[in-house]
């Protein structure tokens, strides 16, 4: 009988090509012969193009952004949607419900879609519903969360570059994976999130993050929950500050 040695010359989730050489040799045991399957793996540096190259113009990119399902991460995904949209990509975001507002009240946010999913599902029907409506549309993806199937929908849509960090054997789904370290030895979520972008931060650019608030729809929270926009200068420096560290909070509110 014949049998097969397969040989996995590159071993990554993009490139990988497995080579089947017939050899003649057979393996005797017991229950006589059988054939042998055997998976050799190189082991040793990567290729240095087994990952896409990112082309430096980006000017009129269509990416797509997978958004964190907390309202605090997103919140600290600012800066990344300014960075992405100053360097010229025109961004769509996939949010859950409860997240996109965020979202809308950011300025370099193009378009918001709102994913049908649950906390905490897979619900693959749902995500190949969705990524069909978007086939053809980008260029790019960016990947905010760790799990698994947070990689899923720019995959099944086909997006050609697919970026974000290690996690979850997501090696198959993502086409540039940047180093994902320990909680205790990870940067703040603003500097986790912009290393994406794979590009050193605009010093022009303040990282802190900045949302649009509707004026009126400020006030009529204000109100709500008993907060004098009128009174003092100091007082009202002072709130600002409170603001700032709970980045806009007003602009949570769906209008």
């Amino acid at each position: 009988k014949t049998a097969y040695e397969i040989s996995t010359r590159d071993w990554s989730s993009d490139v990988c090509s497995s080579d089947l050489e017939s050899v003649s040799r057979c393996r005797q045991d017991r229950f006589g012969q059988v054939p042998l399957l055997r998976h050799r793996v190189r082991t040793g540096p990567r290729r240095s193009g087994s990952q896409p190259p990112l082309n430096p113009n980006m000017t009129g990119t269509r990416s797509l952004v997978i958004a964190p399902q907390w309202i605090g991460d997103a919140v600290m995904s600012e800066p990344l949607m300014r960075l992405l949209s100053k360097r010229g990509e025109h961004l769509s975001v996939v949010a859950l419900p409860w997240v996109a507002p965020v979202y809308r009240a950011m300025s370099g946010v193009g378009e918001v879609i709102e994913a049908p999913f649950q906390h905490g599902g897979l619900q693959w029907r749902e995500r190949r519903e969705l990524a069909q409506s978007l086939i053809g549309r980008f260029e790019r993806a960016y990947v905010l969360p760790n799990s698994f199937k947070s990689a899923l929908l720019p995959w099944m849509a086909q997006v050609p570059l697919r970026v974000g960090r290690l996690g979850e054997a997501r090696w198959g789904l993502l086409n540039r994976r940047l180093p994902n370290p320990p909680r205790h030895q990870r940067p703040p979520m603003v500097e986790f999130y912009l290393a994406l972008a794979q590009q050193a931060p605009d010093p022009g650019l303040p990282q802190a993050p900045q949302l649009r608030c509707d004026a009126a729809l400020a006030q009529l929270t204000m109100q709500k929950h008993g907060l004098n926009a009128g009174r003092s200068e100091e007082h009202t420096s002072e709130l600002q500050s409170r603001v700032d560290i709970s980045y806009a909070v007003f602009c949570l509110k769906k209008k």
